[in-house]
């Protein structure tokens, strides 16, 4: 099941903290007032391709997603999301017109 993203496109999102995984990439989560919580799972290869991060190294992959919120933002505002709670991945393809 879908949610519309009508509510993103005019809505700041806020970052929690990002959690390193080795098998996934970077876990984390966006929230504001009238979205609430969604988990997402930023993968190694757009962090890679499209964000910057040098290797898969845990400093890189970090800092590609710190330095990169307003990038990853636009991205989640242009993705169906999930309305059952799974965490969302964000591949390499979500950033092309980013």
């Amino acid at each position: 099941m879908n949610v519309t993203t009508g509510t993103l496109a005019s809505e700041e999102l806020k970052f929690t903290p990002a959690i390193f995984s080795r098998d996934d990439g970077v876990l984390f989560s966006v929230y504001s007032l009238t979205f609430g919580y969604q988990a997402f799972t930023l993968s190694f290869e757009a962090a890679c391709e499209r964000l910057g991060a040098y290797n898969q190294e845990r400093t890189q992959v970090l800092l590609a997603f710190q330095l990169n919120h307003p990038r990853i933002a636009r991205a989640i505002k242009g993705k169906a999301l999930l309305a059952d709670g799974r965490r969302v991945v964000l591949e390499a393809t979500d950033f092309i017109q980013n």
